[in-house]
């Protein structure tokens, strides 16, 4: 499969090249990357060399410090996945990503379980069965620090015109997924627990109702947290 493909969005992307090589039973990719992320670099003693405090994802490149970030953190990545389909109803799969940085990253150091240093690596095994009226999906990860994360759930059809969907959610506070999306509460995948349960009632064309329960539990007492809305 060749082809380019170009994001919509400013960060939150890889460079490179991703081959991938497809057959009836099974997906196998691969992919390098090169990108030059826009960082704030600083060095206030506290930390042996320069450092980079945080990304910024704008884009725009008008005021003096937003210049001065441009291009300054390279990130080399490599990853791929293995995806299976042993039955016609049963897919599982692994993945496989690492993080290499030019300069240290440290956010959040006032944060004992924040990340900090040049590289990072995830694994994660992931399925999904359907079965009948369900549909049953989970994944597994864990972190070069060692955190884990995991996810799973299950869609069904209870009625012809009546729908239910459960997820729960586990990621440990050391667990580090820089471009997890995985559902959730917050902006990144870590620090939280939680499950979600939601009914579609579709009585007819016209009518749409969709009443959902959510329970969620922050591990850790953090100082400020923002308003959330959806991952």
């Amino acid at each position: 499969m060749y082809g380019p493909i170009i994001p919509f969005r400013e960060t939150g992307f890889f460079r490179g090249v991703m081959p991938h090589l497809t057959s009836l039973r099974s997906n196998l990719a691969g992919h390098a990357s090169l990108l030059k992320q826009d960082g704030n670099i600083s060095n206030d003693g506290l930390m042996a060399s320069d450092y980079v405090s945080s990304l910024q994802k704008s884009g725009l490149h008008q005021t003096s410090n937003q210049i001065e970030a441009k291009n300054s953190l390279n990130e080399r990545s490599l990853g791929g996945f293995i995806a299976l389909k042993p039955i016609r109803s049963l897919r599982v799969g692994i993945t496989y990503l690492t993080n290499h940085f030019s300069l240290p990253l440290a956010a959040n150091r006032s944060l004992s379980h924040a990340f900090y240093g040049d590289k990072n690596q995830i694994g994660s095994l992931y399925y999904d069965w359907n079965f009948e009226n369900f549909l049953i999906f989970g994944e597994g990860a864990i972190s070069q620090s060692g955190g884990k994360g995991w996810v799973m759930g299950m869609m069904v059809n209870l009625l012809p015109k009546i729908d239910l969907s459960m997820v729960y959610r586990n990621y440990d506070s050391d667990f580090h997924s820089f471009y997890g999306k995985a559902f959730g509460e917050k902006n990144v995948n870590n620090n939280e627990k939680g499950l979600y349960w939601g009914l579609k009632i579709k009585p007819n064309t016209k009518h749409l109702f969709t009443p959902i329960m959510t329970y969620s539990g922050l591990m850790f007492t953090i100082s400020s947290v923002r308003p959330c809305t959806r991952l």
